[in-house]
């Protein structure tokens, strides 16, 4: 899966669209059944990819600390632009 395939003419975009569908559901799940999110709005944005914008009036209350705890728990990417990206497989909690 190439995680930059934004072409619909390429070959590898099928594969692609299809692991973003999969993220989706599986992130929509977590922020409604482990955070209590109920609305919530799905974008995709082309080049940068999928975007999730929470409109609960406690989301749109919390502060960057909060909300940086949420992202943490969701994220299964570790590492920065110069390091490699590693996924963590720790399992659930």
């Amino acid at each position: 899966i190439q995680t930059n395939c934004v072409d619909p003419s390429d070959p590898e975009f099928k594969k692609s669209f299809r692991f973003m569908a999969l993220a989706v559901r599986i992130l929509d799940r977590a922020l409604r059944e482990d955070f209590g999110f109920q609305h919530l709005l799905w974008v995709f944005s082309g080049r940068r990819g999928i975007h999730c914008w929470v409109c609960d009036k406690r989301a749109r209350d919390m502060n960057n600390t909060s909300r940086t705890a949420v992202v943490d728990y969701l994220n299964i990417f570790k590492g920065g632009e110069k390091d490699k990206t590693k996924l963590a497989a720790t399992g659930a909690p």
